[in-house]
């Protein structure tokens, strides 16, 4: 990780970065019949996945603003943990119905899909025009989200603790 910590400095380019190559390791579990290179991918899968995480939550912790960083990581966390059970809970009946085989092209599938919105959320100039950009920065602008930011009674009073 931290090899290519140094080479791949910008969180963007990090979480990119990690995407494609869980994408590409994804196919080669989908195209493989060998256990030995089907369990060396999974095994990338793992790595990627929790440098993954190292980078998505460093970048969460630079650019959110303090007063809603609780509610993202939180959010990530729902949603990430979520993914989690919905997967432990689905992954039987999936390759039940579909076989193993079709079972890792569905997931190649996701993962290349993955691709499209990951580069999207990150890179928006990459594969939107100018204008939608220019728009989704209007609207998600700190001064359009003043909804977000907290009560300034909140900033003044100190908080008293709860009585039972």
């Amino acid at each position: 990780a931290p090899m290519i910590g140094t080479r791949v400095r910008d969180e963007r380019n990090i979480i990119k970065f990690c995407v494609v190559t869980w994408a590409a390791l994804t196919f080669v579990v989908a195209i493989s019949a060998q256990p030995i290179i089907g369990l060396i991918a999974w095994g990338g899968l793992s790595v990627t996945g929790g440098f993954l995480n190292v980078a998505m939550n460093t970048y969460q912790v630079k650019r959110m603003p303090e007063h809603i960083l609780g509610r993202a990581i939180g959010i990530n966390c729902f949603f990430t943990y979520g993914a989690v059970s919905a997967g432990a809970l689905s992954a039987g009946y999936i390759v039940a119905e579909l076989q193993p085989q079709a079972a890792a092209w569905l997931v190649s599938g996701v993962s290349m899909a993955m691709i499209v919105v990951v580069f999207i959320l990150v890179s928006p100039r990459m594969l939107l025009p100018d204008r939608m950009v220019n728009w989704l920065k209007e609207r998600l602008s700190p001064s359009a989200a003043t909804a977000l930011s907290p009560p300034e009674e909140l900033d003044k009073k100190p908080l008293e603790p709860l009585s039972a």
